[in-house]
């Protein structure tokens, strides 16, 4: 009897132990559990930030490539521009000499006209 007493002293105890044991890892699976609830939490976060990185990014890349091509625009219609004055000039200086030479040749003859 003594044996058998000492066997179920033995075997409470160890039952005990067996009980804080489980108590102490369910401890340790809540701890962790919320470790990892955090860990994705953060996870998606990141994720989420990285995409909005990415789209902000590829939104300025696009922006970047519109400003280029509208600069080039411009700077097609400035040459064009530049060109159709250089051509208004020439133009004009050409009109205005023949104005002066002809302005010069009236002069002349308006000076003959008067000697004679």
């Amino acid at each position: 009897i003594e044996s058998l007493k000492s066997e179920m002293k033995t075997r409470e105890q160890d039952s005990e132990s067996s009980i804080a044991g489980t108590a102490a890892l369910k401890l340790d699976l809540d701890a962790m559990r919320t470790e990892v609830a955090t860990a994705q939490g953060n996870y998606e976060r990141e994720l989420q930030l990285h995409s909005q990185a990415r789209t902000a990014l590829r939104e300025a890349r696009e922006q970047a490539q519109e400003e280029t091509r509208l600069r080039h625009i411009a700077e097609e219609k400035t040459d064009a521009s530049a060109r159709e004055f250089d051509q208004q000039k020439n133009v004009w200086e050409q009109e205005k000499l023949s104005a002066n030479e002809n302005a010069k040749m009236i002069e002349e003859s308006l000076k003959e006209a008067r000697e004679q």
